[in-house]
């Protein structure tokens, strides 16, 4: 099973890619969700990252001076 973040008509949304298509799927992979019987074809959507981490953390490890 292959998840994918995906928009069309300006909604994003979680889907189960099939073979050329997507179906959509209330809710997330990370919790309770339920397939629907809505498909889309796969280059009728525009695939996005596949999670937005709620926080980003970095490290500059080339200013070790300032540390």
């Amino acid at each position: 099973m292959r998840w994918a973040r995906f928009t069309i008509d300006g909604t994003t949304r979680y889907g189960i890619v099939e073979t050329d298509r997507i179906r959509v799927v209330e809710g997330t992979p990370f919790g309770e969700h339920t397939l629907t019987d809505t498909y889309h074809a796969l280059a009728a959507v525009k695939l996005e990252v596949p999670v937005i981490p709620p926080t980003f953390y970095c490290v500059g490890f080339n200013y070790l001076g300032h540390i």
